[in-house]
């Protein structure tokens, strides 16, 4: 993957973050303060917002391009904790945990992996 790889899927992130920026304009308020079209909105996106973040990850990676990698990581989990879904934040525990190890940080990687074995212990269990 090179440059282009990653900014088209900045562009699909973009265009999908702008679906929900327009539905939350036109949408009424709640109690909660977000609109319940609008939390079904980001719920049906979350599966594609998320693994288009992790891909970004991975060709930063495939670039070594490490030091990029923090901010995507954690917004492409943030999208998949808004929908539970435990086998994709598996994945997402793995990479952390590779990208520890390759820093260094045994011990950190070491405790990553058991979330990453919760994770797929409890994806089991469904």
């Amino acid at each position: 993957m090179d440059e282009s790889t990653i900014d088209a899927l900045q562009k699909k992130i973009d265009q999908l973050n702008g679906l929900i920026e327009a539905a939350e304009k036109t949408a009424k308020r709640s109690e909660m303060g977000i609109s319940e079209e609008v939390a079904r909105l980001e719920r049906s996106l979350a599966p594609e917002l998320g693994a288009s973040y992790r891909e970004i990850v991975k060709a930063l990676l495939r670039e070594g391009r490490k030091d990029e990698t923090f901010y995507p990581l954690h917004k492409s989990t943030s999208w998949f904790e808004r929908i539970d879904a435990f086998d994709e934040l598996e994945e997402n525990s793995l990479i952390l945990a590779r990208m520890q190890e390759m820093d260094g940080h045994y011990d950190w990687a070491e405790s990553t992996m058991r979330v990453a074995l919760w994770y797929a212990k409890y994806c089991e269990g469904d």
